[in-house]
Parts: C-alpha cells; structure tokens; sequence
C-alpha cells in the first residue's frame, strides 16, 4: 500500500530520477567494474573497497556524493540526480556502517541503524514518509542479479551514453519493481529510426517531392478576374466565354467637341403665331379645307379660275 502511494505521489509531480537530458557532473571515477558484495537481510550490494558510499540496488547504481543521491545504469556513470523524496526506501534503510565515506552529519548516529534522513531532511520530509524505516523483514524482495557484462567495458572501452542502452538491452533483461527504478529505465533513449507510414495528405497540402500544381497562366492581354477584398467569401470561379448572357451593349458615344462641350443647345425659330402663344399653351388647331358640294366640279385654285376668264375676255374683244 506504501510503495502504491508512493507512486501516485511520484506521478503527480514529485521530482524523479533524471534522463539523459539531465546527466550532472560528480566528483567520482572508477576506472574498472568495481567489486560487490550483498548487505546481509536488504536486497541491496554495497562495495566493500570503495572509499565511497556505492550501492546496488534493483538494477541500477545508487550514489551518496556530498549531500546529495545520484543514479545511474553502469557503474561509472553518467549520473542523474534523485531528490530526497524520489530516494527508494530500501536504499535509505541501509544501515550507516555500509556508508564507507560517510557525511560528517553521520558521526552520532548509530552504526547498525539507518540514518536519521527525517532529522536531516527536516519535519515536512518525515511527515510525507513517516514509517519510513519499518517494514516486514520476512517480505525482503529478492536482489536483482548484477550486470557482470559490463566487467569488459574498463578503461577507453567503457561505452558512451548513447551506446549504454543498446548494450543494456542487449545483455541485461532483468527489469526494476521499485517505482523510482522504473522511472529511470522508461527514460527516453536513442530509439532506432522507423520510417513513418505514408498518409494521404490534407487537402490543400503537398506531400514532400509531389509536384505542385500551377494554375495556368494567363496570355498577354487577357483580361484578369477582379482580385477579391481581404475577409471576403471566395466564389467558385465561372468559365468566361467572351460576353457574359444578357449583358448590355455600351452604346458608341461620338467625341465631344472641346470647344462646343459648354455651348447650350440651339432652339427653333418661332412663327409670329408661336411667339404670340402663351407659354403652357400648344399650337391652335389646323382649319379644315371647304367640302366642294355634291353636283359641282372640281375646280383649281380660285386664282387659276379668274386667270383663265379673264384671258378668254381679251380674246373675244380682239
């Protein structure tokens, strides 16, 4: 139940072990795989000729430097730094005589008991972990087996931390119970490169190397659709076929006539009849010609008539 709330306390924003983003430099070095040797009644190693307070513990290498805890998959590092809240509780219950370079803060302690983290850390750090330093000795998990594969790796030969991981998995299956441990190991590695499958693109976007597709381009001189204004709703373009249908012809309009642009129109001459007319009024009615009546001839003009008597008249005198 501890180890549970522990966890749901580590996901919720506890700090955790670092990944390989967060290597720190440590004052410590070891130049071959160290010897190790197990804590009687922990599943824990702790390294008996070391000058150091090195342990091993569920798969991984746990370091007291200073003040501070650090862990690491191989025995020479890189480290990763561990807050005192995301130290595992069996590696804090390893009884003070296994630290072999202890902190001066470990003098009045006693030797065949943990140390006294809740005086060290404070009363808020004691209060989150209280029981802390009780647990059931018959129910000790077992130790995890030790990475001796990485014996051949000394000196110039010891990998890069890049090539940490593929070694570990290559030779070491064994997987952490504890739940800081697991944080470490799921920490992200060189994962090997898997071509992402092919999907058909949006529309409107161009797969990488597809041609794109231009609009054609217009001939010189022809005439170009008028641009639409900024936040205006785009409209399907409409095939253009000369003339649109139903379209007015724009009448031909003659030049005008600098000089004359200003004159006003010329009016009609007006008769006397016209002139004398009131203004609002219209021309008087047209008389209709006399009805010659029934029984007599037609005759010209009255003046041709007494022309042609009085011709005769000269005639009959003569």
């Amino acid at each position: 139940m501890r180890n549970r709330l522990l966890l749901c306390w580590l996901l919720a924003g506890a700090p955790l072990v670092g990944s390989a983003a967060t290597y720190v430099s440590v004052n410590f070095n070891l130049s071959t795989y160290p010897e190790l040797a197990p804590v009687p009644g922990y599943p824990v190693y702790y390294a008996p000729r070391l000058r150091a307070n090195f342990f091993f513990y569920d798969g991984l290498y746990w370091l007291l430097s200073g003040d501070s805890w650090y862990v690491s998959s191989w025995y020479n590092g890189p480290w990763s730094y561990v807050g005192p809240d995301a130290v595992p509780l069996f590696i804090l219950r390893i009884p003070v005589r296994y630290y072999l370079a202890p902190p001066v803060y470990f003098v009045d302690w006693r030797r065949d008991a943990p140390p006294m983290w809740g005086r060290h850390w404070g009363p808020d750090w004691e209060r989150r972990h209280e029981g802390w330093e009780r647990w059931n000795q018959r129910a000790v998990p077992a130790r995890a087996p030790l990475p001796t594969y990485q014996r051949q790796y000394a000196g110039s030969r010891y990998p890069q931390p890049a090539q940490q991981q593929t070694l570990q998995n290559q030779h070491y299956r064994y997987r952490p119970h504890d739940a800081v441990a697991q944080q470490h190991f799921q920490a992200p590695g060189p994962a090997p490169f898997t071509a992402p499958e092919r999907q058909h693109a949006p529309p409107g976007r161009q797969e990488h190397g597809q041609q794109q597709q231009r609009p054609p381009q217009q001939e010189h001189g022809q005439q170009r659709p008028p641009q639409q204004e900024h936040g205006q709703q785009r409209q399907q373009p409409v095939p253009y076929y000369g003339q649109p249908p139903h379209a007015p012809q724009p009448l031909p309009s003659p030049p005008p006539n600098r000089m004359e642009t200003n004159r006003p129109p010329p009016q009609r001459e007006q008769g006397p009849y016209q002139q004398a007319m009131p203004q609002g009024h219209g021309a008087p009615p047209r008389e209709a010609a006399p009805r010659p009546e029934r029984g007599e001839e037609r005759r010209g003009p009255p003046a041709r008539q007494n022309e042609g008597r009085r011709d005769k008249d000269q005639h009959d005198e003569r």
